[in-house]
C-alpha cells in the first residue's frame, strides 16, 4: 500500500479552508477511519475523502491537486509548529550516512513486518518509563533529577549495526547485535544474552558520529543565544529523523530506543523515584552518573527539590507538571499559577475547538471557552 504523507494543520483557518477544498472538489465524505475506509470497495480517493475525529484531533485524507495527504489539526488548542519536518530530518541524516531501507535488502523477506495505513511499520521498540510504586502519588521532599544530553545523539554517535547484510539466527557473539519478536515489538539483543536472536547483524563504528555532534553543538550554541527557535530545531533534528525511521527501516528506530531504554533501566537503584528514555529522578545526590555539559553526558536538571509523582506524570513543587497528554493551558488556575498534581482536580480537558456537520458539510468551530 502507498504511503500517505501526514501534514500539520497548525490554524483553524488553514483546517477549513482544507475542509472546503475537498468539497468544492465534488468529494464525498466518508467519516470513518482510514484503515476502515480502505476495506470498503466503493471507496476511491477519486470519489470520497476520509474524516476521522477523536477527542484532540481530526483527521481528513483526500486528494488534492492530484496529491493524497492526511491532513491533521489538533482540537485541544495545542497547534505547535514543528521547528523541522521529519521528513526532512531523516534526509538530512541519510545524508550522512545510508541507513538501507527495509524494502531494498535482501533479508526483507526473513521477517514478518507489515506497515500500517499512515506508511509506518506496525513494530517497533517503546520508549520507556516508569515511577517507583513506593513514591508513586506521594510529594518528595528531597529529589535530584537528572536529564541525558541527547540520548539519542549518544547512541548513534557510537555503533551502529550494519544493515547491509545479515548473518542469520542464533546466539549473539562479540561485535554483532541482533533482534526478536516479542509479539507487538522487537526486542534487542546483545552479546552475553540466554536469547537466541531471530535476525543478527555486525556492528560498525558509526558513520553518523560527527552528524550526531554537529546537531548537539548546534543546539547548544543556539540555546546559549537565547534563539529557542534554532535550538529547537536541532533538538528536534535528532529525534524526529530516528522517528522517521519506523517508515524506512525500524529496526535502526528500535536499535536507537533500545539502547537507550537499557541504559537508563541499567542505572535503576532502590532510590530512583522515576525514570524514562532520557532522564532519572534520586532520592539522593547520583555521584556515580557521567555528570558534564557534552553529548551522552548527565546534566543535573534539579538539585534538591521539591516534587510530585502521580503514575506517568511529575512536577517540581510550583513548576509547569509534566501531565501526558494534557496541553499546557489546561494545567493553570485562572490567575496563572500552575496547579498541584497531586491536590487539585483533574483539568478541563475539553477541547478548544469541535468538528461540526451541517448537512454534510464539516467545519472546525471555537467552542468559546
Amino acid at each position: 500500500m502507498k504511503e500517505i504523507e501526514q501534514v500539520e494543520v497548525s490554524t483553524i483557518q488553514e483546517m477549513n479552508k482544507i475542509l472546503e477544498q475537498v468539497e468544492n472538489a465534488g468529494l464525498c465524505w466518508y467519516p470513518s477511519r482510514l484503515a476502515e475506509a480502505q476495506r470498503d470497495k466503493r471507496f476511491t480517493f477519486s470519489a470520497y475523502a476520509c474524516i476521522d475525529a477523536n477527542v484532540l484531533e481530526v483527521k481528513v485524507t483526500a486528494r488534492l491537486a492530484r496529491k493524497t495527504k492526511t491532513y491533521v489539526f489538533r482540537l485541544d488548542g495545542a497547534q505547535n509548529m514543528r521547528p523541522v519536518e521529519p521528513a526532512e530530518a531523516y534526509r538530512q541524516m541519510q545524508l550522512a550516512y545510508r541507513v538501507p531501507e527495509l524494502e531494498n535488502v535482501d533479508w526483507r523477506q526473513d521477517v514478518d513486518l507489515e506497515k500500517d495505513n499512515y506508511g509506518k511499520y506496525e513494530k517497533s521498540a517503546g520508549a520507556f518509563l516508569w515511577t517507583n510504586p513506593v513514591y508513586d502519588g506521594r510529594e518528595v521532599r528531597h529529589v535530584w533529577i537528572y536529564d541525558l544530553n541527547s540520548a539519542y545523539g549518544s547512541v548513534i554517535a557510537d555503533k551502529i549495526p550494519d544493515f547491509k547484510q545479515s548473518y542469520g539466527s542464533g546466539y549473539v557473539e562479540e561485535g554483532e547485535v541482533g533482534f526478536v519478536d516479542i509479539g507487538d515489538k522487537f526486542a534487542l539483543i546483545e552479546t552475553g544474552s540466554s536469547i537466541k536472536a531471530e535476525i543478527k547483524f555486525k556492528l560498525i563504528d558509526s558513520p553518523f558520529k560527527t552528524w550526531a555532534q554537529n546537531c548537539f553543538k548546534l543546539k547548544e550554541l543556539y540555546k546559549a543565544k537565547g534563539d529557542k527557535q534554532k535550538a529547537n530545531k536541532y533538538k528536534a533534528m535528532l529525534n524526529f529523523a530516528i522517528g522517521y525511521y519506523q517508515r524506512r527501516n525500524p529496526f535502526f528506530r528500535t536499535y536507537v530506543v533500545e539502547k537507550c531504554n537499557k541504559f537508563i533501566k541499567s542505572l535503576v537503584d532502590d532510590d530512583t523515584i522515576f525514570c524514562n528514555t532520557d532522564s532519572i529522578h534520586s532520592a539522593r545526590p547520583r555521584f556515580d552518573l557521567d555528570i558534564g555539559m557534552g553529548l551522552g553526558q548527565f546534566k543535573e536538571e534539579a538539585i534538591d527539590v521539591v516534587a510530585r509523582y502521580s503514575g506517568a506524570n511529575w512536577q517540581v513543587a510550583g513548576q509547569k507538571p509534566k501531565w501526558r497528554g494534557v496541553p499546557e493551558y489546561r494545567l493553570k488556575h485562572e490567575d496563572g499559577t500552575w496547579i498541584n498534581l497531586l491536590t487539585d482536580p483533574l483539568p478541563d480537558n475539553t477541547p478548544v475547538y469541535k468538528l461540526v456537520e451541517t448537512n454534510n458539510s464539516w467545519r472546525i468551530v471555537d467552542r468559546g471557552i
